[in-house]
């Protein structure tokens, strides 16, 4: 059906106020997929497998319901990508006649030695009620076939924790793996971390915490030399700990393959540190490395330290926002993204604050000071975004690295979208903020007045630009509005509301619906926006406003009308 344009003269809306800033880092990749399947539960860099001269990227759907093949009705796969497209370049579905494959994935050396690095993943068994890891398989990084599956030592049992690549311990030049496993003792065992080599996977040895350490090895890292003994330090953190107090959680640090750790980082009783780690270059000017840790506890707003390497003592701390977001549940190094000279940090916040509920969030902040760079939300309910983050390359050669960051679409509440977002930077604003106005005198049918902003960029080389409205009436159908000129009627005939656009008016092509939350969400292509004319390219520094209309069907039936978001395009 062919609608007609709405052509409403107007004079400026008042009552403007600001909103996130736009900026100008490029969308690599925007990857979804059923929630259902756990999607991007575990992200790993890898070589270059495709020979395009960047790394690729590996992540796992591990309880995937497998739909054909000869072990269908199975769970779980892991998928390689280009790391700079988002392509798949090659995909295994669990291999066995059981269990959920890609629990966990990590990053291998060259293990069959044709010049790919490989990919270790385990395959657990769900069925008894428990997690019991059946088996950890090498995946060939080139084709992804199957090089070999691990057995255990005697009296060990291979764990959930995590797949690790670390630093060479034995001296012959090629990194290790680490493998979360566990030491039987009586009818059940305590954790260990397996020290592989690089080179053959043969044991080199094992580490192991206090008995208060329960969840030892839920985090893993490797870190220069810092006791001066001329060996790395291999970094493991434990956050059910009750060394500090009842689930306090620590960090502990061993010198290579050392029996014990020569220092510990305890937390408060509650505060489980230990979640993730991410080592840092010097942030406080002593010459000595740094680490980011977290703590995560979804009951009170999780937290990431900046401890020094020299003293480990908390150098600042960064805070959460929200009480059951698990702040820190991810972290990730990125470098210096937005030019200041200084090292920034990626935090994820998978159940936090974003536009949709437990949409999920991803904090990019400066490491000394916790300044907030840029902030990506999630773009579903239960999506959860920030579960887990990798690093990605500099693809366009400006310098500045790209991060990769997954929403598992699996949520304490409910399942949503599973997405896999791939940005490069550079990172900050730089594009002038979406300007929100046009505020709404009356309350709907469920109390709300149509708020609106903008997600993701203005800019035509940065994120997707995304117009979201909260507070309709669920099922509301919803109609995007755009014009390059604002208006002011009030309560236009059969409507109730203001209504800001002027000018010629464009309508989106779709209608939406707001979903059970009364949440809405348009995707805006800045290269086709809609005008009365057909569609047209947004150009640098034109100004664009966009309002929704709405239906609100109770108790009195009229349409009704969102604020209006104002966009400064820049390149």
């Amino acid at each position: 059906m062919t609608r007609n344009p709405l052509v409403i003269p107007g004079t400026v809306a008042a009552a403007l106020c600001l909103a996130a800033p736009a900026t100008s880092q490029t969308t690599l990749y925007d990857l979804d997929a059923p929630g259902d399947g756990f999607y991007g539960s575990y992200l790993t860099p890898a070589g270059d497998v495709n020979g395009n001269g960047f790394a690729d990227l590996a992540f796992s759907t591990p309880i995937e319901i497998l739909a054909g093949g000869p072990f269908s009705g199975q769970f779980g796969s892991v998928e390689m990508v280009d790391g700079a497209t988002g392509a798949t370049i090659w995909k295994v579905e669990n291999p066995r006649p059981r269990g959920s494959f890609g629990w966990t994935v990590g990053p291998a050396t060259d293990v069959d030695g044709d010049g790919a690095d490989d990919i270790i993943a385990t395959l657990v068994d769900t069925g008894t009620g428990s997690v019991i890891v059946d088996e950890v398989t090498v995946l060939s990084g080139a084709n992804g076939g199957i090089i070999t599956s691990l057995a255990p030592p005697a009296g060990i049992e291979f764990g959930t924790g995590p797949l690790e690549r670390i630093h060479d311990v034995d001296g012959d030049g090629i990194d290790e793996l680490i493998v979360g496993a566990g030491r039987l003792v009586g009818s059940g065992s305590e954790p260990v971390l397996l020290v592989l080599s690089g080179a053959n996977l043969r044991p080199l040895g094992e580490l192991s915490g206090p008995p208060t350490s329960t969840s030892f090895g839920g985090s893993v890292a490797s870190m220069p030399d810092l006791d001066g003994d001329g060996q790395q330090e291999i970094l493991v953190g434990s956050p059910l700990d009750d060394a500090g107090g009842t689930f306090a959680g620590s960090v502990y640090f061993f010198s290579g393959l050392a029996p014990s750790p020569w220092r510990s980082i305890l937390g408060t009783a509650g505060e489980r540190l230990g979640r993730s780690l991410a080592p840092l270059p010097d942030v406080d000017g002593d010459g000595v490395a740094d680490l980011a840790v977290s703590a995560v506890n979804f009951t009170t707003p999780g937290s990431v330290r900046i401890v020094s390497g020299a003293t480990a003592q908390t150098i600042t701390t960064h805070l959460g926002s929200n009480d059951t977001g698990g702040f820190g549940v991810s972290l990730e190094v990125l470098g210096d993204v937005d030019g200041d000279g200084r090292v920034d940090l990626a935090i994820g916040e998978p159940l936090g604050p974003a536009a949709f509920p437990e949409g999920g969030s991803v904090r990019v902040a400066t490491a000394a000071t916790g300044a907030t760079i840029e902030l990506f939300e999630g773009d579903a309910e239960d999506q959860a975004l920030g579960w887990f983050l990798a690093p990605l390359d500099d693809f366009n050669g400006d310098g500045y690295p790209g991060l990769a960051m997954s929403g598992t679409g699996l949520t304490f509440s409910g399942t949503g979208e599973g997405r896999i977002l791939g940005i490069d930077g550079p990172l900050g604003p730089d594009c002038t903020a979406p300007v929100i106005g046009c505020a709404q005198p009356t309350v709907n049918s469920v109390g709300g007045t149509g708020t609106a902003f903008a997600l993701g960029s203005a800019s035509l080389s940065g994120q997707p630009l995304r117009i979201v409205a909260r507070d309709l009436p669920p099922g509301a159908p919803v109609l995007l509005l755009a014009s390059p000129i604002p208006g002011s009627v009030f309560t236009p005939p059969g409507s109730q509301g203001n209504f800001c656009l002027g000018g010629p008016i464009g309508r989106s092509p779709n209608l939406g619906t707001a979903s059970s939350s009364g949440n809405v969400l348009f995707f805006v292509d800045l290269d086709a926006i809609p005008t009365p004319l057909g569609p047209v390219a947004a150009t640098p520094s034109d100004v664009w406003n966009f309002q929704m209309w709405y239906r609100d069907g109770g108790p009195m039936p009229t349409s009704r009308w969102t604020e209006m978001v104002t966009i400064d395009v820049c390149p």
